[in-house]
């Protein structure tokens, strides 16, 4: 895979890519509007890659909250000020929202877009729309499995051993969990009929894409807290990764602080992994088949993302068992 395609892949399934993606967008029509305005504006207001738009996570363990500082940053340049801009762009938001682009994700019937008497926008993404997205993702990941290492792996292979040993851990957790799921699914006569219901509307069928939702922040949804974290946790591994990418960090040289990096993303998602093990309840005989899939799906794109850490990032395959 082309470096080009491996960073709009990932780039195309980040929630911060997107949502950066489309914040620029609404300030370059603001720009075009105000072509009487200086130059400037016109020039600082151009898209730029993803990763340099100001736009954060906010921490905040209940729900999955973007915050940015774009309507602070550019309002000088056009003479207005930084409440006025943010209004603008909370109204192209909203406008645009009737409007769907094609997939694979839809950003603006996902995300309410506020902003603070100071200019501060704050996103909020909904829970129902994330639990569609590890479909979404799952799908766009199988595509491209990941890329053979870039650099010699041997002398990395060494020193790196015993620091990986959880990430290969956790691959093989994963695969553990999805087969002894599968084997529960064959075994079980819980009923498989549809459920179309306000609640399980957005998790039945893979076919259905965001754009064809009416998805509401508000709109809230049961999922069980362990892994309610680990679904926000790989939010923030894929964000981090499409940047990485981005930047042109496919293999992290053992000199540099992006090992470390990467090493983090990678034990950050186990922890979240084991507590999902630990106190989920992956295997309630009482579930409906919708959750029972939605889990299944959760472990595979935690599988997905674990296996492009260890392959494309450290050169290594893999480890199926333990």
């Amino acid at each position: 895979m082309y470096l080009t395609e491996l960073v709009e892949r990932w780039t195309a399934i980040s929630w911060r890519s997107q949502i950066a993606q489309c914040l620029f967008q609404d300030l370059q029509s603001f720009a075009a509007l105000r072509r009487t305005e200086p130059e400037c504006f016109w020039q600082a207001s151009r898209l730029k890659p993803s990763f340099e738009v100001p736009l954060r996570r906010e921490k905040n363990s209940l729900s999955l909250v973007y915050g940015s500082a774009i309507a602070l940053k550019h309002a000088p340049h056009g003479h207005r000020s930084a409440r006025d801009l943010a209004q603008h762009l909370t109204e192209q938001w909203s406008l645009r929202c009737s409007h769907p682009v094609p997939p694979p994700v839809e950003v603006r019937s996902a995300v309410t877009l506020r902003y603070t008497e100071t200019g501060w926008l704050v996103l909020h993404l909904c829970d129902r729309a994330l639990l569609s997205w590890i479909t979404v993702a799952i799908d766009h990941l199988s595509a491209g499995y990941p890329t053979s290492p870039l650099m010699p792996t041997a002398e990395k292979t060494l020193t790196l051993g015993d620091r990986l040993w959880p990430i290969h851990h956790g691959y093989a957790r994963c695969q553990t969990l999805r087969r002894l799921m599968d084997e529960m699914d064959r075994s079980s006569d819980r009923p498989t009929r549809p459920h179309h219901t306000k609640t399980h509307f957005g998790l039945y069928e893979n076919t259905l894409k965001l754009s064809s939702w009416d998805v509401q922040a508000e709109d809230a949804i049961r999922i069980d807290p362990a892994e309610k974290a680990l679904l926000y946790e790989l939010v923030e591994v894929v964000d981090h990764l499409a940047e990485k990418f981005a930047q042109g960090h496919l293999n992290p040289d053992r000199s540099s602080p992006m090992e470390i990096c990467w090493l983090k993303l990678g034990l950050s998602l186990c922890d979240r992994l084991q507590q999902v093990d630990r106190h989920s309840h992956l295997f309630d005989p009482h579930q409906t088949a919708v959750t029972h899939r939605q889990r299944q799906n959760l472990l595979r794109l935690t599988q997905q993302i674990l296996a492009w850490i260890l392959q494309t990032g450290f050169g290594q395959v893999p480890t199926a068992e333990l």
